[in-house]
């Protein structure tokens, strides 16, 4: 069976709560995985029918428009209550938000080596790499990646459980006293939360995934968007246009360039005149206060903001138990504690 989705420019602006969108954004399926994603949506749809309700990872501030959109009456109106109970971001009780914590620092060896890599390195001063565990750029778009980190001099952490092989070879193709391991680390997996929250961490280039969005979000880290497939698109719009905390970097040639211009305008260290194919210089890269960058000040003020929000008054979640106890305002006023407190009572068997 092929599926064949919109064109890419027709305009979809019949979705309650977003705006008149270009198809090419929403997610549809990639072609080559078409029938499966097909199926599996429809497995999700029948059994969203059949919930009591429907729990989302995200904060209402941060999709008034959507959230307020499902609450429409009609006959497009959701027919399951849908709550936001985000952000569930691992470690967040450090931030003083809902607490979804899976592990703590220094719980492995390689997230020691992580950790103790990022502790030598100075404030903003590194770009943290990771596309997911299922996404992966092509060899070519790999290449170009190096390229422009080498060209801005900036120190790297790349994590990605595909490729990391391929991605070291072609470290050691380049042939450049620039790629060792005092300036950069590749590694197979790394503790995204607490490599976010390291004040090491200047920028995140990722793909969009909405876990790793709302980890950066919540780390007030700038993202560079690279989005592959799915909601990615969906979420780099959400995060570049909207709260204008990121900058897009759209896959396909002449990475080099692009991606150099954009971690000279997110990293403090990246002088000015460091231009494509540029080395270090003799006076090295130029530093800047993180302030001065407008993308940086953004992420920091929707923290805030989400922050203020949420408020810090509230009981933490026990993920290994599998409690979810909250005791938050914002949770309260949407009427998410009454609907726990009501399943809860017409389904005794939930807490057996």
């Amino acid at each position: 069976m092929k599926l064949v989705g919109p064109p890419p420019d027709r305009c979809i602006d019949f979705i309650p709560g977003l705006p008149g969108l270009p198809a090419g954004v929403l997610p549809f399926p990639p072609i080559e995985f078409s029938e499966f994603f097909f199926e599996l949506r429809l497995s999700m749809y029948d059994k969203v029918g059949a919930a009591a309700g429907v729990l989302v990872n995200t904060v209402y501030e941060l999709e008034k428009d959507v959230m307020d959109g499902i609450d429409i009456p009609g006959p497009k109106a959701c027919s399951v209550p849908v709550f936001a109970v985000g952000p569930c971001v691992e470690g967040a009780e450090r931030l003083g938000s809902l607490a979804c914590s899976l592990s703590s620092r220094g719980d492995s060896d390689e997230e020691r080596q992580v950790l103790a890599w990022l502790d030598g390195k100075e404030e903003c001063s590194v770009v943290y790499i990771c596309f997911g565990t299922l996404a992966c750029p092509t060899e070519e778009e790999a290449r170009e990646i190096c390229a422009a980190l080498r060209a801005c001099r900036v120190p790297y952490l790349w994590a990605g459980q595909r490729g990391t092989a391929q991605l070291k070879q072609i470290f050691s193709d380049m042939n450049s006293d620039y790629y060792n391991d005092d300036n950069g680390l590749v590694v197979e997996w790394a503790p995204q939360s607490e490599v976010l929250r390291h004040r090491a961490v200047g920028a995140f280039f990722t793909h969009c995934g909405w876990n790793s969005v709302m980890e950066a979000t919540m780390a007030a880290k700038p993202m560079i968007c690279f989005p592959f497939v799915l909601d990615q698109h969906m979420s780099c719009r959400l995060v570049v246009e909207t709260w204008r905390t990121g900058l897009r970097l759209d896959r396909g040639h002449d990475l080099h360039p692009r991606l150099t211009s954009m971690l000279s305008q997110l990293m403090p260290r990246v002088g000015v005149g460091v231009g494509v194919g540029a080395g270090a210089g003799a006076s090295g890269p130029e530093s800047r206060p993180c302030y001065l960058c407008p993308v940086r000040a953004r992420a920091r003020e929707l923290r805030r903001k989400l922050l203020d929000t949420m408020s810090s008054s509230w009981v933490s979640a026990d993920n290994e138990e599998g409690e979810f106890l909250v005791g938050r305002p914002d949770l309260v006023a949407n009427g998410f504690r009454a609907f726990l407190d009501n399943l809860v009572l017409s389904t005794p068997s939930i807490l057996a």
